[in-house]
C-alpha cells in the first residue's frame, strides 16, 4: 500500500468527523444561508491564516521544487469575503507551531486534499446562491480551477517520493501532522 493510501486510512475518521460538522453538511445539502456561509468563510480565513503562516516558514519547499505559495489560499478567501462585504478580518483562530517539515507536510496534505472536495463545493455555492452576489464568492473552493487535480496529484507524487527516504519516525510525523491539522480545523469550526 502506498503512503498516501496509508495516510488516508489513518486519518479517515478525523476527516469524517469534520465533514459531519453542521456548516459543511449544510453547504453540501445546499441549505446554507448567506450569513452561515459568511461565518464558514471567516472560520476558513482564520484556519488558513494560522496554517499558511506556519507552512511558509520552511525553506525546504523550494529545495524540493515545490512552489508553496501556489498552494496557499488565504488571498482567495479574502477575495470571497470582499464579495460578501467584509474587508476587515478578525484575528486568528489559535496559535499553532509546526516543529518539523514532516509535520508541515501532514498539514499541507490535508489542505491540498480539501481542494478535491472544494471542486464539488464550488458547484454547490454557485447553485445555492444563484440569485445572490454570493454566487461569485467562490474563489476559495474553486482554488486551482482546472489545475486542481494536477496540483493534488503532483503533491501526492512528491509525498510518495519523499517518504521513501524517511525513517518510520519521520513518516509518523507526517501522519501526526495530518491528524493535528484535522483536529485544528475541527476545533476552529466548533469555536467559529
Amino acid at each position: 500500500m502506498n503512503f498516501h493510501s496509508q495516510l488516508k486510512n489513518m486519518t479517515q475518521s478525523l476527516h469524517d468527523q469534520l465533514e459531519a460538522e453542521t456548516l459543511p453538511k449544510k453547504l453540501y445539502a445546499m441549505k446554507i444561508t448567506e450569513q452561515e456561509y459568511m461565518q464558514y468563510m471567516l472560520i476558513f480565513f482564520r484556519i488558513h491564516h494560522d496554517i499558511e503562516e506556519e507552512l511558509l516558514k520552511f525553506s525546504q519547499w523550494s529545495e524540493f521544487g515545490i512552489n508553496i505559495e501556489s498552494y496557499m489560499r488565504l488571498e482567495l478567501i479574502k477575495k470571497d469575503l470582499k464579495v460578501m462585504g467584509i474587508e476587515f478580518i478578525l484575528d486568528s483562530c489559535n496559535d499553532i507551531e509546526l516543529e518539523s517539515f514532516e509535520k508541515a507536510l501532514g498539514y499541507l496534505y490535508v489542505l491540498t486534499g480539501s481542494t478535491m472536495g472544494g471542486m464539488i463545493l464550488s458547484q454547490k455555492v454557485t447553485q445555492t446562491f444563484e440569485e445572490s452576489p454570493y454566487k461569485t464568492a467562490n474563489s476559495y473552493f474553486n482554488a486551482f480551477g482546472e489545475d486542481t487535480k494536477m496540483m493534488f496529484f503532483s503533491f501526492m507524487q512528491f509525498l510518495e517520493n519523499y517518504v521513501q527516504k524517511l525513517s518510520t519516525q519521520k513518516q509518523d510525523e507526517i501522519v501526526q501532522g495530518a491528524k493535528d491539522c484535522y483536529k485544528f480545523v475541527q476545533k476552529c469550526m466548533q469555536n467559529g
